[in-house]
């Protein structure tokens, strides 16, 4: 049978992946029969190659603080992808990066390499 939730569940699926930027998943009820298929279209628009992210903030903890992210969500035809983060402030720095890739079900299942430097000075 057709179920709308599960139309849904793909279209959150695709999304989830982090490789597109716009997910439209539409099932053509024009051709629903007595059939046990019925045909989807789906509309993608790959993510970009490069995704920065700036940020800035202040707590009375730390201070001024600024954030610089970089993803890089397609490194390989298979899906591998590539993440980094510095966050600056006066008494903490860190820095990390991370290595994902997929196995078969690319949800939940895969591989991944982290590695982070922090600094923190305590001047109490």
């Amino acid at each position: 049978p057709y179920l709308v939730s599960d139309v849904g569940e793909y279209n959150q699926n695709l999304s989830n992946t982090d490789w597109f930027s716009s997910v439209f998943v539409e099932p053509d009820l024009s051709k629903l029969e007595d059939g046990r298929e019925l045909p989807i279209k789906v509309s993608l628009a790959p993510a970009a190659k490069n995704q920065i992210e700036t940020g800035i903030g202040y707590s009375t903890d730390t201070g001024v603080r600024g954030t610089l992210k970089w993803k890089k969500p397609w490194v390989s035809a298979r899906g591998h992808s590539f993440n980094t983060a510095l966050s600056l402030s006066k008494p903490e720095q860190t820095i990390t990066a991370g290595y994902k890739i997929p196995l078969d079900d690319v949800l939940r299942e895969y591989y991944q390499l982290q590695f982070g430097l922090k600094h923190l000075d305590n001047r109490d």
